[in-house]
């Protein structure tokens, strides 16, 4: 039977604790972006300007009013664009963030949250079974090290 020598179980235990800040944070982090994204709000913006941001990728420049205030911001389309008629002049459906609604925005088609639940929900789900695989094993529970 191979019994490990204190030292491996130092490190053992230094990485388990590493992993589980780790995680700890980014589930937080995930959080709080989950948060502060469904405290905001959607806004109908007006495109005032178009170009493109390398191939095939458009950025709008828009103009919307939130919060009782003007705020003009750059929104980037991505690598794949859904196909459909964006013109200066015309509309596009934005997301904004409730802790800086004027720079924190992001194209939207519906009204949901977006991705950024689910990725905390993952992350989350990621957190728990960490914890359960890293948990120490019934017959060295009751030792001390």
């Amino acid at each position: 039977m191979y019994i490990p020598r204190p030292r491996d179980r130092r490190k053992r235990r230094v990485t388990r604790l590493a992993v589980a800040v780790v995680l700890t944070v980014a589930g937080l982090g995930s959080g709080w972006l989950a948060v502060d994204e469904a405290r905001g709000g959607v806004v109908d913006a007006e495109v005032v300007g178009i170009s493109y941001n390398g191939a095939g990728r458009r950025v709008y420049d828009v103009r919307f009013a939130v919060a009782g205030r003007v705020c003009s911001a750059r929104v980037d389309s991505g690598s794949n664009p859904k196909p459909r008629d964006v013109r200066i002049g015309g509309t596009s459906r934005l997301r904004y963030s409730a802790s800086d609604p004027c720079q924190k925005v992001r194209e939207t088609i519906a009204a949901g949250p977006g991705p950024i639940p689910f990725i905390a929900a993952v992350v989350a789900l990621g957190f728990w079974v960490g914890v359960w695989r890293l948990r120490p094993s019934r017959s060295t529970a009751g030792r001390s090290d």
